[in-house]
């Protein structure tokens, strides 16, 4: 076992000794006259260096057990002469107690207060913990029935929403970011997490973190953001078809329309992506529907940047082959007909992508073979 842990006391005792110090942290402005503070912090961060590389060691020799890659890529695995058998045992102690305390709430809330090593150790013991939930599960599972069943970290996080809070509210402070975003990535890999987060008002904050003037802000909660409406399926689409109005007019209309080159350029592929994903079929044709989505979409095609215009036009083909327009649709198609088509001989007639040249031509084709009504209402 590390000396940090063999010396004075058990890494139970230490994970109890880190939650009363990290606690310490937080409320530092009151306790600052009872503790040194500096002390302290140096307590936590050693703690969370220990406890990291043992919950790595631990990782890395269950996969070798299984033939697989030992440690997640960017994770490092300091060298110890402490026993595998150790590491496993004080592995299962550590997650147990996640799984019992406020261990995860504190570590979450707390990270303002960590010095830049220390936010990262925090987020790897945050995650792989995480990780741990499915092995720990299997051997519940794997108990006598009746025997008492343990909460995973998993069954923490899903009972204190404040978790997931402090973890999002990160994107708030530039030094806490990017290691909130992991772990927030981490939680949104679960499908419990990931329905809560969704149906949370936290949801909503995502639109001005990505908006952020920070690049790594911005990149990292569009990171989130992408991944908590991509990762599971059915819930998305569940969750887009009782909440249409909220993130297609209001959450991705914003997005389309930013200032920021990179923020829109992301967003067209994310909404291509949900579009022509077959569990959203219903949220595709409410979309293209929409004589609103149609002009914003329009609007990107003549975007400065030949990448925007690229994205805008997946998403724009769709509304052309359409085989059931509504006549709003018909009708400004009808319109722009001229100027559509002469647009569209020269729009990108260089790139080398086959694929995108057939499309560009059939969608040609499809707008001169538009029929409309002159007697409609100026668009």
């Amino acid at each position: 076992m590390l000396s940090f842990f063999s010396k004075r006391r058990s890494i139970s005792d230490n994970a109890h000794k880190f939650i009363q110090n990290i606690s310490i942290l937080i409320e530092k402005d009151i306790q600052s006259d009872t503790y040194d503070i500096d002390k302290v912090r140096l307590e936590v961060s050693k703690f969370l260096d220990e406890v990291k590389n043992i919950l790595l060691r631990a990782e890395s020799e269950q996969s070798k057990s299984r033939g697989l890659e030992s440690v997640p890529e960017g994770e490092t695995v300091s060298e110890s002469s402490g026993s595998s058998s150790a590491d496993k045992e004080a592995a299962t102690e550590v997650t147990s107690i996640a799984g019992e305390t406020d261990f995860l709430l504190l570590l979450a809330q707390g990270m303002h207060e960590l010095d830049f090593e220390a936010r990262k150790d925090a987020a790897q013991v945050f995650n792989n913990i995480l990780r741990r939930c499915e092995t720990q599960r299997l051997h519940t599972s794997l108990k006598a029935a009746g025997s008492p069943v343990k909460p995973t970290a998993l069954d923490r996080i899903a009972n204190t929403p404040q978790i997931l809070e402090a973890l999002i509210k990160g994107y708030e402070h530039t030094e806490t970011a990017l290691p909130c975003g992991s772990m927030l990535r981490e939680c949104i890999r679960y499908e419990t997490l990931a329905e809560m987060l969704l149906y949370s008002d936290l949801f909503g904050l995502f639109l001005g973190y990505i908006e952020s003037n920070n690049f790594d802000v911005a990149s990292d909660a569009f990171s989130s953001f992408k991944d908590l409406l991509t990762k599971h399926k059915q819930v998305v689409a569940k969750y887009l078809q009782s909440n249409y109005d909220q993130v297609m007019n209001q959450y991705f209309r914003q997005l389309l329309q930013s200032s920021n080159y990179v923020t829109r350029r992301q967003s067209l592929r994310l909404l291509s992506s949900l579009l022509t994903e077959r569990t959203n079929l219903p949220i595709m044709r409410q979309y293209i529907s929409e004589t609103h989505n149609l002009k914003i979409v329009m609007n990107l095609l003549l975007d400065r940047s030949k990448s925007i215009q690229f994205e805008a036009f997946q998403i724009f083909k769709i509304f052309v082959a359409n085989p059931s327009k509504p006549k709003d649709i018909e009708d400004i198609l009808w319109k722009n007909k001229e100027q559509l088509v002469k647009f569209l001989d020269h729009f990108h007639e260089d790139r080398a992508d086959e694929q995108f040249q057939e499309d560009r031509k059939m969608i040609i084709e499809e707008i001169r073979n538009c029929i409309g009504k002159e007697s409609f209402s100026s668009e």
